[in-house]
């Protein structure tokens, strides 16, 4: 069973997923959970605790969850990983909750940034986690640099998701990640 604060994470995460950060009221989250304003405050003193718990309790453990499997493969990660990425199949329209929420808050403040970056920096090291193995195995060149590629698999993922929002469609996603295929083992 679940807690009231975790009652107002959850409806708080898909309501600003759906809607955006500033078009999401506290009114709105209050309603939906059936909680009052002094219960909301009893857990969270302001949206912005509630913005970086979302983050931090909801989007980051998501991304851990979603590339666990990666931790015990020996070999074959990244092909493993570009197949993690193929098998999104849901929430075009919506766009990345992650990503979202950078277009959104990341010059906003300081805190909220921060907890941003750090979900960005988890990526960054699964992926070049990744790439690292894929180097040692001799699945891929060895001459590729790891960080930069780490950067261009979170960018390639990003607009992919970006565009897929405008269009409401997997279709541009799914070119994106077929660009990664052809990056990593087809130049």
């Amino acid at each position: 069973m679940s807690s009231l604060r975790d009652k107002i994470l959850d409806i708080a995460y898909e309501e600003i997923y759906t809607n955006g950060y500033n078009a999401t009221g506290l009114s709105t989250i209050l309603t939906k959970s059936n909680v009052a304003k002094g219960g909301f405050y009893h857990h969270f003193s302001s949206k912005k605790e509630l913005i970086i718990a979302i983050i931090n309790e909801r989007i980051y453990p998501q991304t851990i969850k979603k590339y666990e499997s990666l931790e015990t493969l020996k070999k074959d990660k990244l092909k493993e990983l570009l197949k993690i990425l193929e098998l999104r199949k849901n929430n075009f329209d919506k766009g990345c909750p992650l990503g979202n929420l950078i277009l959104e808050l990341s010059n906003i403040d300081e805190d909220i940034s921060k907890a941003l970056q750090e979900c960005i920096n988890s990526w960054q090291s699964i992926f070049e986690n990744c790439i690292k193995d894929a180097i040692k195995n001799k699945e891929i060149k060895n001459d590729i640099d790891v960080y930069s590629s780490s950067l261009f698999i979170i960018s390639t993922i990003q607009g992919g998701l970006l565009l897929s929002k405008l269009s409401k469609s997997n279709k541009e996603y799914i070119k994106c990640i077929e660009c990664l295929y052809k990056y990593f083992f087809k130049l």
